[in-house]
């Protein structure tokens, strides 16, 4: 597997291969959080709570960034529907019909992603003052 190139000015520009890879950077990424929060692995992936206030701030992040990403997607489709020829596969569905039904579709998503956004950064905000108390052991030393 090759890693994905994050920068969002890659020098060879951007590509759809690209575009998807992103996508699916994404959704490895949530896989990879869910197993490192699992209980066998929670120890050591989130030794802390501010971890989690950490983990937790940067998923707020990333959901705040959904809303202008689903946008921007929703505003391609519109162009792409208006200048080209579509066909849709599958059931008999008018290709004018299928997009606007997408559109509305990628209209709730924006929504739920800013419903997501503010439960995050709440969440963010509730884990903040939250800590560990370190007591001394009996090591004269310490």
């Amino acid at each position: 597997m090759n890693p994905i190139n994050l920068d969002p000015h890659p020098v060879k520009g951007h590509s759809g291969d690209r575009t998807i890879g992103l996508a699916g950077a994404v959704a490895d990424a949530v896989r990879a959080l869910n197993y490192a929060t699992l209980p066998e692995n929670a120890a050591a992936g989130v030794p802390y709570p501010s971890t989690v206030g950490d983990v937790v701030g940067r998923l707020q992040a990333g959901a705040a960034g959904m809303d202008q990403l689903v946008r921007q997607l929703a505003g391609r489709l519109t162009d792409i529907a208006a200048h080209e020829e579509l066909r849709v596969a599958g059931e008999m569905v008018e290709p004018t019909r299928a997009v606007a039904e997408a559109l509305d579709a990628l209209e709730t998503v924006r929504k739920m992603a800013a419903g997501l956004e503010g439960a995050l950064r709440d969440a963010h905000n509730a884990l903040s003052p939250i800590g560990v108390v370190y007591t001394v052991g009996d090591d004269p030393d310490q």
